[in-house]
Order: structure tokens, then C-alpha cells, then sequence
């Protein structure tokens, strides 16, 4: 009787561990997901902003090349070569 109380013993101790693991690994696992996607939020911002940026400063510059032409001190030509040149 003695041996099978230690034997049950044993068994729901090594499956209490077992679970104990289990749950154990997965929050480690939850904890880390939500650090890598808090660390790709900003990451995408700031891959996302320099192209905005660029296409801004662009922007900006066909503009002054614009009020050039505009002022007379470009010929359509040399505008649309800038530009060309501005775009890729």
C-alpha cells in the first residue's frame, strides 16, 4: 500500500514539473512575440519616413526649378532635364 502511494506520488510530481515547463516556456514564448513586434513597429516608421522624406525634398525641388522657369531663368527644356534627373 505504501508503494503504490509513493509510486502515485511520484507520477503526479514528474507531471506537475512537466506542466510546469510547458506553461513556462510559453510565457517566455508570448513575452518575446510581443517584444519583436513592439521592435518592428518602429522600425517600419523609420524605414517608411526617409522615403517620404526623399519624395518631400523632391518635391521641393521641382518646385524651385518650377518658379525658375516661371521667373524666366530656365527654358522649359532645362526643367524637364532637371526633373528627369530629380525623378531617377
Amino acid at each position: 500500500d505504501q508503494l503504490q502511494t509513493t509510486h502515485k506520488s511520484s507520477i503526479l510530481l514528474i507531471f506537475n514539473v512537466i506542466v510546469g515547463i510547458i506553461l513556462l516556456v510559453a510565457l517566455v514564448w508570448i513575452f518575446n512575440r510581443k517584444k519583436s513586434e513592439d521592435i518592428t513597429k518602429p522600425l517600419e516608421k523609420m524605414i517608411a519616413k526617409p522615403s517620404t522624406d526623399l519624395m518631400e525634398r523632391k518635391m521641393e525641388r521641382i518646385e524651385k526649378l518650377g518658379k525658375l522657369r516661371d521667373k524666366g531663368l530656365l527654358t522649359d527644356e532645362e526643367f524637364l532635364s532637371q526633373k528627369k534627373q530629380i525623378l531617377g
